[in-house]
């Protein structure tokens, strides 16, 4: 790992704002442009919607480390045709009172692109299988030693999700994945459940457990809001 100067906490925040920011523009642009409350909700007959832009908080906890933060994301995913869904998600964390070193915080700042593929398995219920590629930036300030140490490094990995519409506003999902990253393998388990309002908005529950391989396991919990397009 490399020491910086502290003032990459300042920066790291100014980032994940600036980011959240792009991406809320984002969202508010596909909200207007959204297609009329009297169409259909979702494209090619679908059970689910795949055409949204998203924006998350969650509360952040790491197993074992007495260590709780705050987990910011957002993303969306478009569909491509009947079959293909491209995505891309961004999630920044940023977690203190580590028991592992006294006096410590921990930040991180991932970026992914997915691609992955739609199976019809019922009327109501289709199986994603997709694979992921991004970029993963991990800073760690140690109070009492006024220093920063910082790593990135490349992240990929592979996915397959379970997703379920129940009538024009409610859908849920559940998902399992595999990522590599810092030498490292990672297996999450991830869900979800969202209401439309209409055509526009909905609001939903989404929770992560990560089981962090050579690194403490971690638990998220927190709401999402969706725009559709």
């Amino acid at each position: 790992m490399t020491a910086i100067s502290p003032s990459a906490r300042t920066a790291t925040t100014s980032f994940r704002f600036t980011v959240l920011a792009l991406m809320l523009g984002t969202a508010t642009l596909a909200a207007f442009s959204a297609q009329a409350a009297t169409e259909r909700y979702r494209d090619n007959s679908t059970p689910v919607n795949y055409n949204y832009a998203q924006l998350g908080v969650q509360g952040f906890s790491m197993d074992g480390a007495d260590s709780t933060g705050v987990a910011l994301t957002g993303g969306g995913e478009n569909m491509l045709s009947e079959h293909w869904i491209v995505g891309s998600q961004y999630k920044g964390t940023s977690a203190s009172n580590n028991s592992y070193f006294e006096d410590t915080d921990f930040d991180s700042d991932q970026i992914d692109a997915s691609l992955k593929y739609r199976f019809a398995v019922a009327q109501n219920t289709d199986v994603l299988v997709g694979a992921d590629l991004g970029y993963a930036w991990q800073k760690v300030k140690f109070e009492n030693l006024n220093k920063t140490y910082s790593d990135n490094d490349f992240v990929y990995g592979g996915d397959v999700e379970l997703r379920q519409g129940f009538g024009d506003h409610w859908e849920a999902g559940v998902g399992l994945g595999l990522s590599n990253s810092f030498d490292n393998t990672s297996m999450t388990l991830s869900s979800n459940a969202d209401y439309y309002f209409n055509t526009h908005f909905g609001l939903g529950v989404i929770a992560d457990y990560v089981a962090g391989g050579d690194a403490p396991d971690s638990t998220s919990v927190g709401m999402e809001t969706r725009f559709l397009f």
